[in-house]
């Protein structure tokens, strides 16, 4: 007598020739469909945002009063220069900035997971996550950069210092109000397609603040509303722009193409 397996069916067949089969027995070895892959069971990126979540709250619960001043600075600007307070707010910003690249970076990851075809010529979530967690890093250094050198020239010195601290401010809150979307995204199953509305509210929002920024430090009179709108398109709208750009090509890098 022997035995045969068929697919999830199997029979035996002895000496004279007769089958018995036994259906429902599936093959030994035999291997199962495997489950779809989903952000939620993804344990590097679980363990990479709850290290993130813990990090924020530990950081806003012992610089809250820096956080409180700065937030009053932004909307009501002193007319005496607080240097000392300056520096003692950007190394929590600065940390916080770096929490908004991450998000960034989890969220390229998410989004073209889901709406890009292919499977990514790397392996591994977090290894995929850390490059476009570079790419977000470069891009906010760049116009750092940029902007020093264009206010330098243009405005001084003191308006050009009062300018970097606002945007670090507008870039640690960005990755404030990025984290709770991730979170929810990756442990409650938000739909990406509700997602992506929320970061684009958090987009705009964060562009009109820049707007509102950079009229009331350098572009106070009415006359020079004009100026504002080329300043902000030059730096701000045109930037973003190019970027996408080069989001997208970096994308369809990481993609196999069939």
């Amino acid at each position: 007598m022997w035995t045969t397996f068929d697919g999830s069916s199997a029979y035996d067949v002895d000496s004279t020739g007769s089958v018995t089969f036994h259906v429902g027995q599936p093959a030994e070895g035999e291997l199962g469909t495997p489950r779809p892959y989903s952000v939620g069971r993804d344990d590097g990126l679980s363990a990479l945002l709850l290290v993130c979540f813990v990090s924020l709250i530990v950081v806003m619960a012992t610089t809250r009063r820096i956080a409180s001043r700065q937030l009053k600075e932004f909307f009501f600007p002193s007319a005496a220069d607080d240097h000392g307070g300056q520096q003692h707010a950007t190394p929590p910003l600065l940390f916080l900035a770096t929490i908004n690249c991450v998000m960034m970076g989890v969220c390229s990851f998410i989004y073209a997971d889901s709406h890009v075809a292919g499977l990514f010529t790397v392996s591994s979530s977090l290894a995929v996550t850390a490059i476009f967690f570079g790419l977000f890093v470069v891009y906010f250094a760049l116009k750092w950069l940029v902007y020093n050198i264009v206010n330098g020239i243009l405005f001084g010195g003191k308006k050009s210092l009062q300018w970097q601290q606002a945007y670090l401010f507008l870039v640690a809150m960005e990755g404030v109000l990025m984290l709770p979307l991730v979170l929810m995204v990756v442990f409650l199953g938000l739909s990406v397609e509700k997602a992506f509305y929320y970061f684009i509210f958090v987009l705009i929002l964060n562009k009109t603040l820049a707007f509102y920024k950079s009229r009331s430090i350098f572009f106070r009179q009415k006359i020079l509303f004009l100026q504002n709108i080329l300043y902000f398109c030059a730096l701000e709208v045109m930037p973003l722009f190019a970027f996408g750009g080069i989001w997208l090509l970096l994308t369809q890098f990481l993609i196999v193409n069939y």
